[in-house]
């Protein structure tokens, strides 16, 4: 998919001014954490090799998650490698920064980084849908802090 957009899409109707991508995503907790950080490495290198210098990219870790306010009761306190879900999605996050981290420091590359979403989701659980999903004061607030980076 992202070489779709880079090589073809991106080259046929031009480059959006900012693209943001959010990595690992939640469902990630469900796979084995190698396979995981292969496949994290095979999405960066065929962004790194396919993307225009021009174009900024952000990659942005993916929010936590909410025990108590999942719909479905079989999914409440399960564990993932005998963490919670929002802790092992924050591992998983801390996980990927070093395999971030060429694509940051490399001169030029216009790829940035951003914040740990577990984190900055840990007190929003009054935005919190379903234990998962965010409501739109979320997603509002998230755009303004990632764009404020970027916009004067």
């Amino acid at each position: 998919m992202q070489e779709f957009f880079f090589k073809n899409y991106f080259v046929k109707h031009g480059n959006p001014d900012l693209m943001i991508m959010s990595m690992p995503h939640n469902h990630e907790k469900w796979r084995p954490r190698n396979a995981t950080i292969k496949r994290f490495n095979a999405m960066m290198e065929t962004i790194s090799k396919t993307k225009s210098a021009e174009l900024p990219l952000v990659i942005i870790p993916t929010a936590g998650e909410f025990e108590n306010k999942r719909l479905t009761s079989s999914y409440g306190s399960k564990t993932f490698r005998g963490l919670t879900a929002r802790d092992f999605i924050y591992k998983i996050n801390t996980d990927m920064y070093p395999h971030l981290e060429p694509y940051l420091l490399k001169p030029g590359s216009n790829f940035h980084g951003f914040h740990n979403l577990v984190n900055m989701s840990y007190t929003k659980k009054d935005w919190n849908l379903d234990g998962v999903h965010y409501n739109y004061i979320w997603y509002n607030n998230l755009m303004r802090n990632i764009l404020s980076t970027f916009c004067a």
